[in-house]
């Protein structure tokens, strides 16, 4: 068996048992870090992390309704019988450039454990890299392409590819897979009469099935894109995409949203607000606007929910004086598989 077999194997290994443990439960991998009495850290720590994914909090529908901040946190889906099944509301509202976002404060008083610090992240499971290899003028076009690398725990994965490219109100697409390597390359050609910030949107699926995705900012006949973000503020919530300019006479040029099944014009329901599709076939959802500030055309992406996400206070910093323990589980939103990751610090005691 060759090397890339056995990087194969392995890979699609880890995947299996990464989907066994999301249907039977078994998703819970624990480090613990100092402290004088490692067992009573740890039972305390599943014990917070525990009711984090599998109470609702209170009020139980807490994550739609912005106008309040929960009593009790919690981020379960509300009547599901799904172990770590995540309202996707509510694991919105932990994504800090929200307009609904809860603060850490909040979250740590609804928590109601007064002598620890917390972290909560959420990413995919596996990893969707993108990079842009070559730019050819061809005259009245210009030829982009992609590399794109899939891996798992470090190790390369085949997966099938959805590639969209964005620019302005412009939209191609392309499938693609990525080999036993985990590598692909996708060419694109953008039309040279107009220019603009543009988006690679890979969404990628395995056999089992899991979702991923990678978004790659890039220029075509225009400056250098600025950071996402910048131009305007995303915020979904209750299945609207709240699209907040942040200077005075810009002009959203396009809404959509991207799936590895679908891609959808999103319909403006009010001022500012687009209505998103419940789709039925699970997959990452990616929300992209194009726009137009002055003279520079921008698009800016956020998924939903918000991933990759991060919230809480870096409890690794004191981890050497104090307990300190990290938890790491599979979890289902809206779903899709993720990997989810609680860190907590408190007295090492």
């Amino acid at each position: 068996m060759t090397s890339a077999s056995v990087d194969m194997f392995t890979a699609s290994s880890i995947m299996v048992l990464l989907l066994l443990a999301s249907i039977y439960g078994v998703t819970e991998v624990a480090e613990i870090y100092g402290g004088r009495n490692p067992d009573v850290l740890l039972e305390r720590s599943q014990e917070v992390a525990r009711y984090i994914l599998l109470s609702p909090g209170e009020p139980a529908g807490w994550g739609v309704k912005t106008s309040i901040t929960p009593m009790r946190f919690g981020l379960a889906e509300e009547g599901s019988e799904r172990t770590y099944c995540l309202d996707i509301d509510k694991v919105s509202r932990l994504y800090n450039r929200s307009l609904y976002a809860l603060s850490y404060t909040e979250i740590w008083e609804a928590l109601g454990v007064d002598d620890l610090s917390f972290r909560i992240e959420l990413e995919p499971l596996f990893n969707v890299s993108l990079t842009l290899s070559s730019t050819e003028d061809l005259g009245d076009e210009t030829l982009y392409t992609f590399h794109i690398h899939t891996s798992m725990e470090g190790l390369p994965l085949e997966a099938e590819l959805r590639c969209y490219l964005v620019v302005r109100d412009y939209l191609d697409s392309k499938d693609s897979s990525t080999d036993e390597s985990g590598e692909a390359e996708v060419s694109f050609r953008l039309p040279n009469d107009f220019n603009g910030s543009a988006l690679l949107v890979a969404l990628a699926r395995t056999g089992t099935p899991i979702h991923s995705f990678g978004v790659l900012h890039f220029s075509h006949r225009s400056q250098s894109p600025s950071s996402n973000g910048f131009f305007v503020t995303l915020s979904p919530l209750n299945y609207t995409l709240d699209v907040e300019a942040n200077y005075l006479d810009e002009v959203i040029l396009s809404t959509r949203v991207l799936t590895y099944y679908y891609n959808f014009n999103l319909t403006q329901a009010e001022d500012d607000k687009y209505s998103i599709p419940r789709l039925l076939d699970p997959s990452p959802m990616i929300l992209i606007v194009t726009g137009l500030n002055g003279t520079e055309y921008f698009a800016e992406w956020v998924t939903y929910p918000p991933v990759p996400l991060e919230v809480g206070a870096d409890t690794a910093l004191e981890c050497t004086v104090s307990g300190f323990s990290s938890l790491t589980y599979t979890v289902e939103v809206a779903g899709v598989l993720y990997r989810l990751r609680i860190s907590l610090r408190g007295p090492g005691t």
